[in-house]
């Protein structure tokens, strides 16, 4: 138990695969009527985003800011405290616990997150990591004005910052390690390139959709539907063609590769979907599956999968059977996607998502947990 305390990836790591593999499950069964309770309609959508993919923030963000900054990790006393506050309000939700001590409980944890990240980027100037940080603490007040006004569109807003999330960790890691590899294998990588002049025209494209989100709440009229259609379709060619520079398809031999281009890539027709959706072409449950679980969902089962070997010493050869998982993950992206455009039955595509969205991150744990909660084989810190 107290090497699960060692380092933050892995006792959030662990324990957003386990949200996930049971979260995901009991909403299905509830929505279906396989067993009776009562829980708020976007109970799901909230746990996805301020559970599963705090928890996968705080593992990744809290670990990598070590590297970055040169610092110790967040680790012992303090982090079961972090730990904690996150699981809080799970426990206090499922205790029946009044709604405002859930929401204070649910409130406290990303503020404390983004604070022990904050600490050592500024103390030694890394202001190229602020973006991120300004993008989590956007997050978070997408969760308080959730909380505040109980309307679910605020999660929209959340969503598209979680897209961003993806898009500015993918940007650091993703080309590096396909750079990495490539050279590993006597292959080019020269040209394997994240151009900066995409990233910040396209960091506008989620501001601006976060502001139409936002209009439209605050405003009956909210924007004009062109408008975000054309804000939409704008983000995802501009999010394309920084995709193709990171020369994705040249990996396709490593899963643990490929599913980390594969999750940010979701993203563009997310956003195609996005600007049809705006003039009511397709369904809003179509952009929001393919980036709740095609961007979030894929790119933090890949993430976790590659840092949780990296992190422990431990070779980077995946396991056969989570290449099934990242599968059976994309499996449940496309039913649920397939039945918001109509093509597959509402129940069924629940039940068949689930399932498989369960399998994917039960197989997570399978083959993690021991890596997890065992100390690394070379007896370094990790």
């Amino acid at each position: 138990m107290r090497q699960l305390f060692a380092y933050p990836f892995r006792i959030f790591f662990l324990s957003a695969a386990l949200l996930a593999a049971l979260a995901v499950p009991w909403w299905a069964a509830a929505v279906t009527g396989a067993v009776p309770a009562s829980m708020h309609p976007a109970w799901h959508a909230h746990e996805l985003l301020y559970g599963f993919l705090s928890a996968a923030i705080a593992g990744f963000l809290l670990t990598a800011v070590c590297r970055w900054t040169d610092s110790d990790p967040v680790a012992g006393l303090p982090l079961l405290g972090l730990y904690a506050l996150w699981l809080l309000p799970r426990l206090a939700t499922a205790a029946g616990a009044s709604p405002l001590f859930v929401q204070l409980a649910d409130l406290a944890f990303l503020p404390l997150v983004i604070l022990a990240a904050a600490r050592p980027i500024v103390r030694v100037r890394q202001w190229r990591q602020l973006p991120l940080l300004a993008a989590l603490t956007l997050f978070w007040l997408c969760d308080l004005a959730f909380h505040g006004s109980g309307d679910a569109r605020w999660l929209h807003g959340g969503l598209l910052l979680g897209a961003l999330l993806v898009v500015l960790v993918g940007s650091r890691i993703t080309p590096a390690f396909s750079r990495n590899w490539l050279r590993q294998r006597g292959g080019t990588a020269a040209d394997v390139v994240d151009p900066g002049w995409l990233a910040w025209p396209l960091y506008g494209v989620f501001l601006l959709l976060l502001g139409g989100e936002a209009w439209a709440i605050l405003a009956p009229a909210g924007p004009p539907a062109a408008l975000t259609a054309a804000v939409s379709l704008a983000g995802a060619a501009l999010l394309l063609l920084r995709l193709l520079h990171w020369r994705g398809w040249r990996v396709w031999r490593e899963p643990l590769l490929w599913i980390l281009h594969l999750g940010v890539l979701c993203i563009v027709p997310g956003l195609v979907l996005r600007g049809l959706a705006a003039p009511g072409l397709v369904a809003d449950s179509a952009w929001l599956h393919l980036l709740g679980v095609g961007a979030l969902a894929v790119t933090i089962l890949g993430v976790m999968a590659r840092v949780s070997l990296g992190h422990t010493g431990r070779p980077l050869v995946l396991a056969r059977g989570m290449v099934v998982a990242f599968s059976l993950l994309l499996a449940a992206l496309a039913a649920r996607v397939a039945a918001a455009l109509g093509l597959l039955g509402w129940q069924p595509a629940v039940i068949g998502s689930a399932l498989t969205w369960f399998m994917a991150f039960a197989l997570y744990l399978w083959y993690y947990s021991a890596v997890l909660w065992n100390p690394r084989p070379d007896g370094r810190p990790g």
